[in-house]
């Protein structure tokens, strides 16, 4: 893509945007996107599990054991969030409900609670702050995006999954240890960046709520980005995904008259 052609993609996202219109995400970027991931995916685990000299059936029970543990660790910061502030706020906790039926999960089985602070997950609950969201300025469709991040944390198991490396990690030798740590950096990375992604591909309108989310956030953050990709690099990922929607709807005609 030439420079006139960025530039020009630009300008629309950013006039769809004033416009609140709603793109439909095309099935064919939807597929990709997923395909995509998902071989990223099975590749890491394929190599720590190289690394750490581990089998399938091993690692499945590995699995089986740190959802367990993730179950009783959700349960003590439930209870340890219920002692210290009040119940969510119940048009947060509305909102959040819709949000995860959007996304095929079922609501009884997801809890949200206020946590005091900025947005996060467990194995089975995902804690954020109506204060926190205030604080930072965000508007409603931009707390939706965060939370549909959160969410996907809870969707694609990242607790239990992140849980089971690093058991397999304090189990290994120490030259398994060192071989390990970085592909453990880049698979911290890498269920960061797919958290985003599913969040945008819930709608082009929570794309770009979610990248004008991650401005706003960045201030209140530690510049030093290990366990997360850096905001500039979030902002890079997010825009291309933006830019090739936007592409699609001017080649195809894919814009929905739907208000966002």
């Amino acid at each position: 893509m030439n420079r006139f052609n960025a530039i020009l993609i630009s300008i629309i996202c950013s006039i769809w945007s004033m416009h609140a219109q709603e793109l439909s995400i095309p099935e064919a970027i939807r597929q990709r996107y997923t395909c995509e991931l998902e071989q990223e995916r099975t590749s890491l685990i394929k190599i720590l599990l190289r690394i750490f000299n581990v089998n399938d059936q091993d690692w499945q029970q590995e699995l089986i054991q740190t959802r367990r543990d993730c179950g009783e660790r959700d349960e003590a910061f439930k209870a340890r969030y219920a002692r210290m502030y009040d119940h969510i706020n119940p048009e947060l906790e509305a909102r959040f409900h819709a949000l995860l039926r959007v996304q095929g999960v079922n609501d009884s089985d997801v809890v949200i609670v206020n946590n005091g602070e900025a947005p996060e997950a467990g194995h089975k609950f995902v804690g954020c702050s109506r204060r926190s969201f205030d604080s930072m300025n965000l508007t409603i469709k931009e707390q939706d995006a965060l939370l549909l991040h959160e969410i996907a944390h809870v969707i694609y198991e990242d607790a239990a999954v992140w849980n089971a490396l690093h058991s397999l990690l304090e189990k290994t030798s120490w030259y398994r240890k060192a071989a390990a740590f970085p592909l453990m950096v880049r698979w911290h990375r890498f269920s960061e960046r797919r958290a985003d992604l599913t969040a945008c591909l819930a709608g082009y309108s929570y794309a770009r709520a979610l990248e004008e989310a991650l401005r706003k956030i960045a201030p209140f953050s530690s510049t030093i980005q290990t366990s997360h990709p850096t905001f500039k690099s979030r902002e890079r990922y997010i825009q291309a995904f933006c830019e090739q929607v936007v592409c699609a709807a001017t080649t195809d005609g894919a814009v929905s008259v739907t208000k966002s």
